[in-house]
């Protein structure tokens, strides 16, 4: 009797292993002619769903943009910290530039009390109003009374480099979207059904019309599934052992 390609129990596999299988076969099709194996059409739509079940498997989760963004907000409140640390300090000053430039630049702080532990878009909307304001001619001359003009320049670069990143981190999420709308579940039943067709097409033609690509074919394919047959037994091995109980050791029975 011809040989045939076996079955394996596919819903026993992880996502991760589940998704290997299928790329294998992919890989082995494409490697061989489609045509010759009589699934060329099959065969399109099923590299297509073991694509789309790839991108919940490789899903980044993290954002490229946030670890640049920790940074930079980070400086924005530090830089901010310096600030209300000299203003505070300065409002016991006798000396007359400073005690001008303490009044004048507590006036500009004052609208934005509280800046540092605001929402992140709100604080990058409002520092972008303080630093307008500080940068006026009259307040950069106070600025710099108080020796605090490269802080200014470090809070102006934070805040900019936060709003570019921040706009990054949204057009990640964007692109993202898509993958986040696949079902898991779904994509793996959709690449099981594709498969168990177009192995039931191979092996129909194993049976009746048996060619050199074929029988390569079934024999590749053959030892993919055994591969992952041993997976899947060995899988849910470790499984039942993480969930089993030990059992507890018999008592000893006393000395007489």
């Amino acid at each position: 009797m011809a040989a045939q390609i076996p079955t394996l129990p596919l819903s026993t596999l992880t996502l991760g292993a589940h998704c290997n299988f299928h790329t294998q076969v992919v890989s082995l099709g494409e490697a061989m002619d489609p045509e010759a194996l009589h699934i060329t059409e099959i065969f399109a739509s099923y590299r297509d769903a073991v694509r789309n079940e790839s991108r919940i498997v490789n899903r980044q989760t993290a954002f490229v943009a946030t670890d640049i963004m920790k940074q930079a907000d980070k400086v924005r409140d530090d830089m901010l910290a310096v600030f209300n640390a000299v203003l505070n300090g300065h409002q016991y000053t006798h000396i007359e530039a400073k005690k001008a430039a303490y009044n004048a630049l507590k006036a500009v702080f004052a609208p934005y009390r509280g800046i540092r532990s605001h929402e992140f878009s709100r604080q990058t909307a409002e520092l972008d109003g303080l630093l307008a304001e500080l940068q006026k001619p009259e307040n950069a001359a106070h600025v710099t009374t108080l020796a605090l003009t490269q802080e200014v320049e470090e809070l102006t670069v934070a805040n900019a480099t936060f709003s570019i990143e921040m706009q990054k981190k949204t057009m990640e999420m964007a692109a993202r979207v898509p993958e986040k709308d696949v079902d898991t579940e779904a994509a793996r039943a959709e690449c099981d059904r594709l498969y168990t067709e177009m192995v039931a097409i191979v092996n129909a033609y194993a049976l009746i019309q048996p060619s050199e690509a074929i029988n390569n074919f079934v024999t590749q394919l053959t030892g993919i599934v055994e591969t992952f047959r041993l997976i899947a037994a060995n899988t849910g091995k470790s499984q039942k052992e993480e969930t089993t109980p030990a059992t507890p050791a018999a008592p000893e029975t006393p000395a007489e």
